[in-house]
């Protein structure tokens, strides 16, 4: 029968050490769990280390996934005005528009965003000068200022929650790679090349793109799309929406201080003192294997230097080309695999906005068996045709 979480704490092991992990090894740590952490490599070194780290709740749907996000950034606001040392920068996301038909649309978008409750400032040509004068003008009708949103330096991030969850106890072990699944909680490679087994009451697996793998072992298909790694692109133009990629610049002065979106390229301040650069409308028309990506961050930062001209003094530092983790339905996934209660998963393309939200409601969860009300929504159960076997039944 299942264990009644009311009457004892249980032993925890994290798989994966990305954001998600670390917040959430923090959350369990605080509340006198007792919790193991492990990953293939460095925390925060894989999906983590690439992402835009956008703190958002824009364009999000349906209205669930869209409050969900937003819980996330009041999450943020919080978990980093407790500490001395921050990770949020809330700086406001600035939308640039070029073209009087586009700008009629972002009008009507600004509009529902305020009847949301949405905070979303509209403005002329002239505002956008005004609130960044190192813009290029040309072309520019307007633009919408975000004032919540802002940027989170997931470096930082993830060594103050991680160090956070060490002081609490937690074992934290790099280069543990689990490779499987067991009735008591997991065996992974160690970095000597050997395999050792872990056991703990529950394991929580905040693997990203290697969930799939290791539910397997339990007879279930988790609900996520395969990447490019697993199921290679038949043509460039084919369009595999999970591949993304990141672009950090050299330092310069003169750029703006809000993140910047326009249509075709996004960028922000970066802790180096350059500018984080990113594009979603074409990343999912790139092919990993092929040559278009090698091509991919000089395009981006000729993009950012139209609207940015500060850019022209800089260069490409760093690339990262990741794996986006997206559910089938593209919305979050948080919850238990098994009707035992042994292993419970979470997985989401939202994990920098989410993570301090899904920490606190998935550690109260796995401590109380209470659910919170805004992951309603994103429990298996939408996936109609999953089988979610018993512990014991598949390992």
């Amino acid at each position: 029968m299942p264990k009644s979480r009311s009457t004892f704490q249980p032993s925890i092991l994290m798989v994966g050490a990305g954001v998600l992990g670390v917040n959430l090894a923090s959350e369990l740590a605080r509340h006198g769990h007792r919790v193991t952490i492990l990953d293939a490599g460095e925390a925060g070194t894989g999906t983590t280390a690439g992402s835009y780290a956008w703190v958002n709740s824009n364009s999000k749907s349906p209205a669930s996934y869209a409050d969900l996000n937003l819980y996330g950034l009041r999450a943020h606001e919080r978990w980093s005005a407790a500490r001395t040392r921050t990770w949020f920068h809330q700086t406001g996301n600035l939308q640039v528009v070029h073209g009087a038909e586009r700008m009629a649309d972002v009008e009507r978008e600004a509009a529902q965003y305020l009847d949301a409750g949405y905070p979303a400032q509209l403005l002329t040509a002239r505002g956008v000068a005004e609130l960044e004068p190192g813009l290029n003008r040309e072309d520019v009708v307007g633009g919408v200022l975000f004032p919540l949103e802002g940027w989170a330096d997931t470096a930082a991030m993830t060594a103050v929650l991680l160090q956070e969850a060490q002081d609490h106890g937690a074992q934290y072990l790099p280069y543990h790679r689990v490779i499987e699944l067991t009735e008591s909680g997991v065996s992974a490679q160690t970095p000597d090349g050997g395999t050792s087994a872990w056991e703990a009451d529950v394991t929580v697996l905040t693997a990203g793109n290697g969930i799939r793998a290791l539910t397997r072992g339990l007879g279930l298909e988790f609900p996520t799309r395969p990447t490019a790694l697993d199921e290679p692109l038949s043509r460039p133009d084919a369009g595999h929406h999970t591949v993304g990629m990141t672009v950090t610049t050299s330092a310069a002065t003169g750029l703006p201080g809000h993140m910047v979106q326009t249509d075709d390229v996004s960028f922000r301040p970066s802790p180096t003192g350059g500018v984080m650069i990113t594009d979603h409308p074409t990343a999912s028309r790139w092919d990993p294997s092929g040559e278009t990506m090698w091509a991919a961050p000089d395009d981006l930062l000729r993009r950012a230097r139209r609207i940015c001209p500060a850019l022209d003094s800089t260069e490409v530092v760093t690339v990262h080309v990741g794996h986006r983790i997206l559910p089938d339905d593209g919305i979050t996934i948080a919850d238990w695999l098994d009707t035992d209660r042994r292993y419970y998963a979470v997985a989401t393309h939202s994990g920098i906005t989410l993570a301090p939200h899904l920490a606190e409601t998935v550690a109260r969860q796995i401590r109380t068996g209470e659910r919170d009300a805004s992951l309603a929504d994103f429990g298996l159960g939408r996936f109609g045709n999953l089988h979610r076997p018993a512990a014991a039944a598949g390992v």
